[in-house]
């Protein structure tokens, strides 16, 4: 047996049996296996990224957590609202700098601190990049990924980056 880490680890379960004991087995990987008492059972995430048929006018994305919005920058969540729950797709429609965070105002005088968005933007397509040819962007401070033809977003969503001890690779690379 080896350790694997610490925290959240994800692995696809190819198949189980029960032993002779009657206790049941995951097999994660060819000859990897993990006792019933040792793993969780995740549903899917019913998430998915959105494709863009026009090009954004503004910067949009999706919330992280559930919230109540506030009615101003720096204000106090406001309970009598409407809660905005997580995976939420959202516009950013203006941005101020408040005491610690931007706050986003997401339409309808609701404003939000960065931190409980993921947000997107469209940037420039890089150097080395053909006009037509296809090109995506990770981001890893906002955890969110966009696809482009030439200078054109056609998708984006939310991803989920390396870790400290996995790190995301920065950089231009081909494929």
């Amino acid at each position: 047996m080896h350790p694997v880490g610490d925290g959240y680890l994800f692995a696809t379960v190819y198949r189980w049996f029960r032993n002779d004991a009657g206790e049941r087995w995951y097999e994660i990987n060819i000859g990897e296996f993990v006792h019933e008492d040792d793993i969780v059972m995740g549903d899917p995430a019913e998430f998915q990224g959105v494709a863009i048929s026009s090009q954004p006018e503004r910067p949009f994305g999706w919330v992280l957590a559930d919230f109540y919005p506030s009615t101003e920058p720096n204000g106090e969540p406001d309970e009598s609202a409407e809660r905005i729950r997580r995976y939420t797709f959202i516009e950013v429609f203006d941005s101020v700098q408040g005491d610690e965070w931007l706050w986003y105002e997401i339409g309808n005088g609701r404003w939000v601190p960065q931190t409980m968005l993921a947000i997107v933007t469209v940037d420039p397509r890089p150097d080395g990049v053909g006009e037509n040819e296809y090109w995506t962007e990770v981001d890893l401070y906002e955890q969110t990924f966009a696809a482009y033809e030439g200078d054109r977003m056609v998708y984006a969503s939310l991803v989920s980056s390396g870790t400290n001890r996995w790190p995301t690779n920065e950089g231009l690379f081909q494929v």
